[in-house]
């Protein structure tokens, strides 16, 4: 794997203090991970993107959306928040297979509402909901081609590598897998290399009292920042090969 990869930190059902200062502590992860100061946003942010030997944090995801009529109550204090505190920032939608996808896309873009360049969104697709594999491809197909039509913008896969046998035309956007337990995350052959990897559930923050997951972002923080900016109007969203 890459040895200048950048640390993203999930924190589920924990608010971060504005301006709090938080350090990792125990994890289960790669030796390469140093410790960091990250510096958080208000309310319950979802993920922290951060570059150990920089000690800072640069990016940001939250949840906005489920279905079609559920949103995040602190989605609208993390978006602004993110914002004014210099990240890149990013919001995800999770999914249901037994939901029609586009008006769920639809939900999605209007909870999040205006966006600007480097604006990140995802949509996490970890749960089946009875359906078959073909119904949920097809339905993770149609809601990522619509937010892409809606927004301009390129959305992000979230998934693991054995949620589905196959991933179809799911491979053109970038991945963030979830694979636990390796030292290299194993990667769908619908990809060549992964955007970001969710490599833990059980890292630590001093500031808070629940286990955090911890990713990271397959680059330098120059990429994350191209990255972001690709995902805009067409551009190329893709984690480079090397």
């Amino acid at each position: 794997c890459w040895a200048d990869a950048h640390t993203h930190i999930n924190v589920d059902d924990e608010p971060l203090r504005a301006g709090a200062h938080v350090t990792l502590g125990p994890i289960e992860a790669p030796a390469w991970l140093a410790p960091f100061e990250p510096v958080g946003a208000t309310g319950l942010v979802s993920s922290v993107i951060t570059v150990p030997d920089a000690k800072a944090t640069h990016g940001a995801f939250a949840k906005a959306t489920e279905s079609t009529n559920f949103t995040d109550s602190s989605f609208a204090t993390n978006w602004p928040a993110m914002k004014s505190a210099g990240l890149v920032r990013g919001a995800y939608h999770f999914f249901h297979a037994d939901v029609d996808p586009t008006q769920q896309a639809t939900f999605f873009l209007s909870t999040v509402g205006a966006l600007e360049q480097g604006d990140l969104l995802v949509l996490d697709l970890e749960t089946t909901n009875s359906q078959s594999q073909a119904t949920i491809l097809a339905h993770a197909e149609t809601f990522m081609a619509a937010v892409k039509s809606q927004s301009g913008v390129t959305p992000i896969l979230y998934t693991s590598p054995a949620f589905l046998s196959s991933f179809g035309t799911l491979g053109q956007y970038p991945l963030w897998v979830a694979n636990y337990g390796v030292t290299c995350p194993n990667v769908p052959s619908a990809w060549t290399t992964y955007t970001f990897w969710q490599s833990t559930g059980n890292g630590s923050l001093s500031a808070l009292s629940a286990a955090v997951d911890l990713d990271t972002f397959n680059g330098t923080l120059s990429d994350l920042t191209t990255f972001a900016n690709g995902t805009w109007q067409g551009g190329d969203a893709g984690a480079s090969d090397a």
